[in-house]
């Protein structure tokens, strides 16, 4: 089945549009304060995965096979969601605890990809990594989810048609 291009034109659209709150909310985190450390974490992540499906569109390969299948895990080629969840939280110190401190990453759990509480600054990263991935497959199923709707023929239905199985 062929992708539908428009439904995921018009999802990237809405993604584009989405405000700290409603990013906040797609990734299960705490809502960071307007053009904070945090906002712009998960405005990366947003904007990442928007490059990532813009550069697929005009090539069927991941993206039809994604739709295809319904698993948003199908554009994860070569690690592309795993680049952009890993590059999303700051390398500076600082600029980390203010992202951690922004979205309430200490709601996560960090042992969950292995952390034994070694390194705290490893602990925050590993956190807000889970944040940026949470998000952008969030984001990336709501993509998959639009291109395997069926592609509107731009014909309206006739009503009439009911109406005859109904008598007929």
């Amino acid at each position: 089945m062929p992708i539908n291009r428009e439904a995921i034109a018009v999802d990237l659209d809405r993604i584009r549009d989405l405000n700290r709150a409603q990013l906040a909310y797609e990734a299960g985190c705490g809502e960071p304060s307007h053009e904070s450390e945090g906002a712009r974490l998960l405005s990366s992540v947003r904007d990442g995965l928007v490059y990532l499906i813009e550069s697929e569109l005009d090539s069927d390969d991941y993206l039809e096979r994604a739709c295809d299948s319904g698993d948003a895990g199908e554009l994860d080629y070569g690690g592309a969601l795993h680049e952009i969840a890993d590059g999303a939280p700051s390398v500076y110190t600082w600029t980390t605890w203010q992202e951690f401190t922004d979205l309430q990453a200490w709601q996560e759990d960090p042992t969950d990809l292995g952390f034994e509480g070694e390194n705290m600054e490893k602990g925050a990263n590993i956190c807000l990594y889970m944040i940026a991935d949470r998000l952008v497959r969030t984001l990336a199923e709501s993509v998959v989810e639009a291109g395997a709707t069926e592609p509107d023929d731009g014909w309206p239905e006739d009503p009439d048609d009911e109406a005859d199985e109904v008598v007929g």
